[in-house]
């Protein structure tokens, strides 16, 4: 699927920055951790800026069970995720 680069809105799900971009690659330069330079669209992952850290993340709750509760925020950001690329998209 191709999408228009400067179409994606990067959200960090760690403290809230939104960002728009260019090129994926500026936003990965940046510091973004996002499909399609990190991860898949679809796919859970970090989706965060460059200031903030993995172990913050939806993803890293997940994959290491350190808490298996997720909260309303962590919950919306899955489901940001599995709608992608559609979710993260100027409309």
């Amino acid at each position: 699927m191709e999408i228009d680069e400067s179409k994606i809105i990067y959200i960090c799900e760690v403290c809230g920055a939104v960002r728009r971009y260019k090129t994926v690659q500026e936003a990965y330069d940046d510091g973004w951790d996002y499909p399609p330079k990190m991860g898949v669209w679809g796919v859970v992952s970090p989706r965060k800026c460059g200031n903030c850290g993995i172990t913050e993340t939806a993803y890293w709750k997940l994959a290491t069970g350190v808490n298996p509760v997720l909260t309303e925020h962590e919950k919306k950001t899955i489901e940001r995720i599995i709608g992608e690329p559609w979710s993260v998209l100027e409309k």
